[in-house]
């Protein structure tokens, strides 16, 4: 169990950190997951980190960047021509990665304790996309051998706009 000292000296930085934290630049950072439990490697998962640079009166521009990736369902593909013994010809599996730097001229309008915010975010990035043909391999009901794949990269920009 946890000593008395250890978990007050926890809590004591904590809160200096929060307190710290106020100050500018100021830090942000977040980790967002989703799966699917019905589906087989079916998720993604984003990791997100970012400043305040600055703020004056009501101009507080960010810069962050955002780092992810999932997989796509697995997907068997079959033949025309199959047996019925044999209906599974083989299986399909996808994925994904993204990198996104994103530039956001945040407007505050209000006092320092509350205010409304309006973010006008914009965002550039690339997003890799690999799709992978397994062919079904033998008696043992694995598929091993790679019969096909295919890899595709794509440059992004877009704008997105937040009330807060």
């Amino acid at each position: 169990m946890a000593s008395f000292k250890l978990i007050f000296f926890s809590l004591l930085f904590l809160c200096i950190s929060e307190i710290q934290a106020q100050k500018h630049p100021v830090f942000y950072g977040g980790l967002e997951m989703y799966r699917h439990t019905s589906f087989e490697n079916n998720g993604f998962i984003k990791l997100s980190v970012g400043t305040q640079i600055y703020q004056l009166k009501l101009f507080a521009p960010e810069i962050g960047f955002d780092y992810g990736g999932g997989a796509l369902q697995e997907r068997s593909v079959f033949d025309e021509s199959v047996f019925v013994d044999n209906l599974s010809e083989g299986l399909l599996r996808q994925r994904f990665t993204f990198s996104v730097l994103t530039l956001n001229p945040k407007l505050k309008f209000g006092e320092e304790d509350a205010y409304f915010t309006f973010s006008p975010k914009y965002h550039i990035g690339r997003l890799n996309g690999e799709a992978a043909y397994l062919e079904y391999s033998g008696n043992n009901n694995r598929y091993i051998s790679l019969k096909e794949g295919q890899e595709s990269k794509i440059n992004t920009s877009f704008w997105s706009f937040h009330w807060f």
